[in-house]
């Protein structure tokens, strides 16, 4: 995954390390960026990885809701992330 990011710019936003800027022309820049990494992180999930990070705000949360544990198990108790997703 952190090559599928990487490629597209994106992983600093998946990681937490973007930092919002200032200025507005920025700012909109980072929120399509950051939009974009949450979608492609979405992207890539089957519908019970995707039932967990439902009330994920980005892509930085998603991730972190996932990877807590590696399978993690979502409120519900099914596995939500396998090894075979990394």
């Amino acid at each position: 995954m952190h090559m599928i990011f990487s490629k597209h710019g994106l992983w600093k936003f998946v990681d937490g390390s973007a930092t919002i800027l200032n200025d507005e022309g920025e700012m909109e820049d980072y929120n399509e960026k950051a939009t974009k990494a949450f979608a492609l992180l979405c992207e890539h999930f089957i519908n019970a990885q995707l039932a967990c990070i439902q009330y994920c705000e980005n892509a930085k949360s998603a991730w972190e809701t996932l990877c807590g544990s590696s399978p993690s198990k979502c409120k519900k108790g099914k596995t939500c992330l396998s090894t075979s997703t990394w």
